[in-house]
């Protein structure tokens, strides 16, 4: 079965589900909202969702598309540390990032406010899987390096389909169990 957004990967949409019934996830923070493809599928699978667009019209559009959604309009790596301030300590939130690029300085203060959280779990989507692509972003060896300067203690898993110039990476604490991945 697949679910849009992720037509070409269920293994992704599967995973997430996975996840969510496996450690009671609720509340999903999506970055880079764009169009709200990614949005839409969350609104319907999450029981709250909060998206960070940095461009305001298109922020604007996903307000009133996805209503029971909150959408922020502006930047993530600004927006986060008050973003995370407010969500439950008691719960594991799943973190969805768009356009995530660790060549971006303020991707730093993303990272910092979501470690501050004792339970997340946080798929990076659009990481190279080929170093030396031309594509432009973030390449596994950057990500690496990035968590270890602000969560030292990270465990990673791919979502990627095998073969795929860009992927998902499921980033976690290492102290949280997680058996469906």
């Amino acid at each position: 079965m697949t679910f849009p957004p992720f037509e070409k990967e269920a293994k992704v949409a599967e995973t997430l589900l996975a996840l969510r019934d496996e450690l009671g996830i609720k509340h999903v923070v999506e970055t880079g909202t764009g169009l709200g493809f990614d949005l839409v599928w969350f609104v319907e699978h999450f029981d709250k969702v909060t998206s960070i667009e940095i461009q305001r019209p298109l922020a604007m559009r996903a307000a009133r598309m996805y209503p029971s959604a909150t959408v922020l309009a502006g930047d993530a790596g600004k927006l986060m540390p008050d973003v995370v301030s407010t969500l439950p300590r008691d719960e594991v939130i799943l973190f969805f990032l768009n356009g995530f690029r660790t060549d971006r300085p303020e991707v730093m203060n993303e990272l910092r406010a979501i470690c501050r959280l004792r339970n997340f779990v946080v798929v990076v989507n659009a990481v190279k899987s080929n170093e030396a692509s031309r594509l432009p972003g973030t390449t596994m060896t950057s990500l690496r390096q990035l968590l270890d300067d602000i969560c030292p203690l990270w465990k990673s898993a791919s979502l990627s389909t095998e073969g795929s110039a860009m992927g998902r990476v499921l980033v976690y604490p290492a102290g949280l169990t997680i058996n469906s991945v």
